[in-house]
């Protein structure tokens, strides 16, 4: 008895422990015990190629020097299968039917399988469709499955089995399949998500009998857009004390539409006023715009007059189908500093490339003057250009190092009440 309890422990026993299954090689399968239209042990081996062939049937003895025996559909074969120095006998499945194996020993209890059946699972090929008045949705698409005909063993008096287990189908990029107790309706729509990209989908049935199978795909081509701009400051300043990421009045401003899935043309692009200029309560869209207006295309300039701070969006779509979807980009700030002038107290123009020219910093300025005079009130140099400055020289020759004084003048560029200033002080000149 010692060895039918190691048969119970190893092998899936059953009555009593007097017989146990075999296992089956070289093929997909799964095993039915319950619930089997005749009670009878069941496997199900999947047949991709309709062909019926495929798979081997292993029947385990304890030791060896056994001889095995198998029988289909009550026919006893024998020939060929005596395996007195193996403790296993293998034979290639020959087809759908009833099949039991024996092996016997002298001095030994037989071992012996029982009955069971063996069933080639096919299911011919089917596919999966997008439901066409769904194609241009801009939220997601319906998919159909076409033609899926599960397989089933038909027993005695036209009964039909299809096995015991929940059936299975995932959409292709899902983790979690929907789950039914049976097989769904010819009209069964799926509901899928759909971004920007283009897709092939297909589903995957796992019947149930437990076998997986996939369908042949079919291509989305997405109309979903992904709204995404950049813009360049072409002419950017940088402040100690006032960030980075801005530029000056006048500012140019360079806007480069990267939408994905969307016709440039009709892209609109909403240029918002200074935030100063947007009280409450609020206006119009046209009314909260530069020059309001809206505007439509792929890649301009705009120049922006006025310090403050704007703000962009970009609008992407795509005309594609009777539905036009849509996708805007968050709010994105544009800075223009506010008027500044910065003047330094001592230049050292030696020659050695550091500080050797005297520069006033000016911003957003739309006039500007600078006087540089001595220290008896003469005015020994002077320029108008914000870009300019006094190099320490009067009269093509190097000036004496010393006391100087400047007086400068300019005005911001500010769009209500924008500041006038006159900045004067002393000047060292170091060589």
């Amino acid at each position: 008895m010692k060895y039918l309890w190691i048969l119970c422990i190893s092998w899936f026993c059953v009555w009593e422990c007097k017989a146990q299954l075999p296992r089956l090689e070289g093929c997909v399968y799964t095993l039915e015990t319950v619930n089997t239209p005749d009670g009878m042990p069941f496997f199900a081996v999947k047949d991709v190629s309709g062909n019926a062939t495929g798979g081997r049937i292993r029947f385990d003895a304890p030791d060896t020097g056994w001889i095995y025996k198998w029988v289909l559909d009550g026919v006893e074969y024998t020939e060929g299968n005596y395996a007195s120095d193996s403790s296993f006998f293998t034979i290639p499945i020959q087809g759908n039917g009833v099949y039991a194996v024996y092996a016997e020993k002298e001095g030994e209890e037989p071992v012996q399988s029982g009955d069971f059946r063996i069933f080639y699972v096919h299911v011919p090929e089917f596919g999966l469709s997008i439901v066409e008045e769904t194609r241009y949705d801009c939220e997601g698409i319906k998919l159909k499955i076409d033609d899926f005909q599960p397989a089933a063993y038909v027993y005695g008096e036209d009964i039909h089995f299809y096995g015991t287990r929940d059936v299975e189908y995932l959409i292709s990029g899902r983790t979690t399949p929907i789950t039914s107790t049976d097989y769904e309706k010819e009209d069964w729509e799926i509901f899928q998500t759909v971004d920007e990209k283009d897709t092939k989908y297909t589903i995957t049935i796992t019947d149930k009998f437990g076998l997986a199978w996939e369908s042949t795909g079919v291509e989305y081509i997405s109309v979903i857009p992904k709204a995404k701009m950049d813009f360049k400051l072409l002419n950017t300043v940088q402040v100690d004390g006032y960030g980075t990421d801005m530029g000056q009045a006048p500012l140019d401003v360079e806007f480069m539409n990267e939408s994905v899935n969307a016709q440039s043309s009709s892209c609109v692009w909403y240029l918002y006023k200074d935030t100063a200029d947007l009280k409450e309560p609020l206006p119009t869209l046209e009314d909260s715009l530069m020059d309001n207006s809206i505007r439509y295309g792929s890649d301009f300039t705009y120049t922006y007059e006025h310090p403050g701070l704007y703000r962009v969006r970009l609008k992407a779509v795509n005309t594609l189908g009777p539905n036009y979807c849509w996708d805007t980009t968050e709010l994105r700030d544009i800075k223009v500093i506010q008027s500044l002038v910065n003047v330094p107290n001592v230049f050292t123009p030696n020659g050695d490339g550091v500080n050797d020219v005297f520069r006033v910093q000016v911003l957003s300025s739309c006039s500007f003057h600078a006087v540089i005079i001595n220290r008896w009130g003469r005015k020994v140099y002077e320029w108008s250009d914000q870009s300019g400055g006094w190099d320490g020289r009067i009269n093509g020759k190097y000036a004496n190092p010393g006391t100087y004084y400047y007086i400068v003048t300019a005005r911001g560029l500010e769009k209500n009440n924008p500041p006038k200033y006159v900045k004067k002080g002393a000047l060292l000149l170091v060589r």
